[in-house]
């Protein structure tokens, strides 16, 4: 606070709020609004006796891309790679440049093609789905071919063991059926009548969907492929019905040369199973899993559902990995995902028509709807080997592993169902986590929520040579956080209509997200993923310090002057006045420095979540609960009291040609009022602003548990400022108890007033709630407390420092 209580004042800090926030909102990213992609809608033409048609009107330079599509995969094939022979020889018999993609429920012949040549191009498609009675030099052809690729396959990605155990997993003896290339032991079932009856049965028009994207006049396009595959041959099997019966949740292992993991998962449609595994994809990154190597996703539509894979490579440690991607799996499946359509107008014409022909090879059949299955594959290299006498020599190895696998399983379970103590009720939540983090919920009328999350420990434990490292963290956790980079996180919030904005306090930091009620779940996301795990990219930290050391800039700012006060009032841990810091010390902060200042405060008995607004109680409590569930207990350390100044006179160097002057007091009393210390520093002003050649610009004071503090700043000539401490030792003297206590009750209004309207505004009752459960402060707001307070202030030393301007 810098002025005294005057209601003018309050309606012009309230008109300068209004002012204010759409510059703070330009800032943070906040309320700006973000062209959303919007989702394709093909068009879809019937054509008698011929191939149905999906169109997707797109730019193109004079190109267009053909899919054509057969409803029949590896899970219609004995052997699986039956039906990669017969897709081969069908493509072969279209063209060299006309490409076959086996799934595990169609078949894709995909070609991209001039659009003058769209005659051609049909023709030649619909030699594909004409193909019969394939030649035995095909056959062995196509099998030499599957051998090589085979071999490549295994070669070039050892990680495909993993692929096979997580789906095993899930599927048991069916998981054969889901690998196109199929297993070298059953190579024999591939013969010219086994491949002869895949196309006869699988092939022909009412088992077939071309689809389009490009630029076509559609008349055009309907009569070419009238022509062209109204006369083929029809297949002479319809399409088999499947069910999708898999495990809830299992894991295999193996021991082999390389540490693999493959989580796979199946959902009830693809665009659940595009919006797991992107889900799963992002919480992996954020919790640091991807190094060395990124994430690799998949997703199929497949009959009767879907399925994603997600594989890591290099593994450190598949235990805790299994264990939190199981976790975030089990979560999911309690929360639901966010729905994204599957395709959109930003994906190219490939992947439109692989998309568009997948999905429809499913035709979106939903008898596994709602039902969701987890498989874990891990090969984990070591073992026992050596023992080269025994049958088996990683036995007790894998048994282990097994074991070790199936408990990390179950503690998932647990974290995505954590037990909570306290109470819930309609209208608020109090909670506390099994690791000692505290939930709050508050419900609110309006159409705004705001979640702030604040861990216990802040700048007053900094050393002064890494002061405002408490600071860089909270803005870095704004910035971006791991697997979130900048630019994702700013569209994202643009997406949400959100802000994002650092809390740095003395004895605790943190973030907090304000957005509309409906994207709460969103707002609480981002909140927790941001504040959980801060990025720490080089990048990020260097974008995060140039924005920290904007609050710097200026000829005169309140963050310089309160630095100037932490050193005076405690050197050696200023953050306690000053949590924001100083420029030169934030210039100097190392990667280091914040990943030990994550570890030192990002757990859970420093954690407090609190959420406020008009959300619903009970799934916003548990919702905080399920992702504050991973952080480690933790202790928090007793605090050390702020060291005293040995020097209470600093020299400084001025930013511009006036002399400028901070003096601080400090109270180092048992009982601490922020009143008592505001109140004795604006009477100082108002005594010092008498004083010619004296021009007070700035003041403030706190009070904690280590006492109270206050402190002036003045722009000073350089007559004043050999009269100052004789000037500040007759102020002192001439304060009377009766002025203290007129201003200490002025400044309790005023306080009250304050308090008032930040209640009123969800992102200050945020983390007013949130900072309830630290209870080691020991400010008192009552009369007596401000009146001692403000008593001790005034015997105590006042400290000194003075920046003079650069000699010419």
């Amino acid at each position: 606070m810098s002025d005294p209580i005057s209601s003018k004042k309050v309606a012009s800090s309230l008109l300068l709020l209004l002012l204010v926030a759409p510059w703070l909102a330009a800032l943070f990213g906040c309320g700006a609004s973000v062209e959303r992609i919007k989702p394709v809608a093909p068009k879809a033409l019937s054509l008698e006796a011929a191939v149905p048609i999906l169109f997707v009107d797109k730019p193109t330079p004079g190109l267009v891309q053909l899919s054509l599509w057969v409803d029949a995969g590896s899970r219609d094939a004995a052997p699986p790679q039956v039906a990669t022979v017969a897709a081969w020889v069908a493509a072969r018999r279209a063209g060299s440049d006309v490409q076959a993609y086996v799934l595990p429920d169609g078949i894709e012949f995909s070609l991209l093609c001039e659009s003058r040549e769209i005659t051609r191009c049909l023709f030649r498609m619909s030699r594909a789905l004409a193909s019969r009675n394939p030649g035995e030099k095909e056959v062995q052809q196509a099998r030499s071919k599957l051998e090589k690729a085979r071999l490549a396959a295994e070669s070039k990605d050892q990680g495909r063991a993993a692929d096979r155990l997580a789906i095993t997993a899930l599927f048991g003896s069916g998981a054969d059926a889901f690998f196109p290339l199929g297993q070298i032991e059953a190579d024999e079932g591939v013969t010219k009548a086994s491949v002869g009856d895949f196309l006869a049965n699988h092939f022909g028009p009412s088992r077939a969907l071309l689809v389009a994207v490009g630029k076509l006049q559609v008349s055009e396009l309907s009569r070419v492929v009238q022509d062209n595959f109204s006369i083929n041959p029809q297949a002479r099997s319809q399409r088999a019905k499947r069910l999708f019966d898999c495990a809830s949740a299992e894991v295999r292992a193996e021991i082999g040369g390389v540490d693999e993991v493959t989580i796979s998962a199946v959902a009830p449609d693809l665009a659940s199973a595009v919006a797991l595994g992107r889900s799963v994809n992002l919480s992996l990154l954020s919790a640091g899993f991807a190094s060395p190597i990124k994430p690799v996703s998949h997703a199929f539509q497949l009959r009767g559902g879907a399925l994603v894979t997600i594989r890591l490579s290099k593994v450190s440690d598949a235990i805790s990995l299994v264990r939190y991607a199981a976790s975030e799996f089990f979560r999911l499946r309690i929360e639901g995902v966010e729905m994204r359509s599957a395709v959109s107008a930003a994906d190219s014409p490939k992947e439109l028509a692989r998309t568009l022909g997948s999905r429809w090879c499913s035709q979106e059949e939903r008898s596994n709807q709602g039902r969701y299955g987890l498989g874990v594959g891990v090969i984990a290299s070591g073992g026992r080997a050596d023992r080269l006498k025994s049958d088996a020599p990683d036995d007790g190895y894998k048994k282990r592993l097994q074991a070790s696998l199936q408990q990390a399983l179950k503690a998932a379970k647990a974290i995505a169902d954590p037990k909570l103590q306290g109470s819930i009720r309609e209208d608020r939540a109090s909670l506390a986590a099994a690791n000692g983090a505290s939930i709050k919920v508050e419900k609110r009328t309006g159409d705004n929520i705001a979640v702030a999350v604040r861990f216990a420990k802040g700048a007053e434990s900094e050393p002064k040579a890494v002061h405002g490292r408490t600071a860089l963290l909270a803005t870095l956790a704004t910035i971006s956080c791991r697997g979130f980079p900048a630019e994702l996180l700013k569209t994202r919030l643009r997406e949400i209509d959100a802000c994002i904005i650092p809390m740095v306090d003395s004895d605790s930091w943190g973030v907090v997200v304000t957005a509309p009620k409906k994207n709460w779940r969103q707002a609480v996301d981002i909140a927790m993923a941001c504040a959980l795990r801060p990025s720490t990219r080089s990048q990020d930290i260097a974008y995060a310090r140039l924005r920290l050391l904007e609050k710097f800039r200026g000829e005169a700012t309140s963050f310089r002057f309160a630095s100037q006060a932490g050193l005076l009032i405690s050197p050696a841990s200023p953050g306690w006045v000053a949590p924001w810091g100083s420029p030169d010390s934030v210039a100097n902060i190392s990667s280091r420095e914040l990943n030990r200042a994550v570890r030192d405060s990002v757990f859970g008995e420093a954690a407090t979540i609190a959420a406020v607004g008009n959300l619903p109680v009970g799934q916003t409590a548990r919702r905080i609960a399920r992702r504050v569930a991973h952080l480690p207990k933790g202790l928090l350390p007793k605090a050390e009291a702020p060291s005293d100044a040995r020097s209470f006179l600093l020299a400084d160097r001025s930013p511009d040609s006036d002399i400028w002057a901070v003096i601080a007091w400090r109270s180092p009393g048992p009982v601490a009022s922020r009143d008592g210390a505001l109140a004795f520093v604006l009477r100082m002003r108002t005594q010092l602003e008498t004083k010619g050649g004296i021009e007070p610009v700035w003041h403030d004071a706190g009070a904690g548990r280590w006492g109270a503090w206050a402190a002036i700043a003045l722009r000073i000539t350089d007559e004043a400022l050999v009269n100052l401490e004789r000037n500040v030792a007759q102020a002192t003297r001439t304060m009377s108890e009766k002025d203290l206590s007129k201003l200490i009750d002025d400044v309790g209004k005023k306080a009250h007033i304050e308090s008032v309207v930040a209640a009123a505004q969800l992102r200050y009752a945020a983390e007013r709630l949130a900072r309830k459960q630290m209870t080691n402060s020991r400010v008192k707001r009552d009369r007596k407390a401000a009146l001692d307070t403000a008593r001790q202030l005034l015997v105590s030393t006042p400290r000194f420092a003075i920046a003079r301007p650069r000699a010419r």
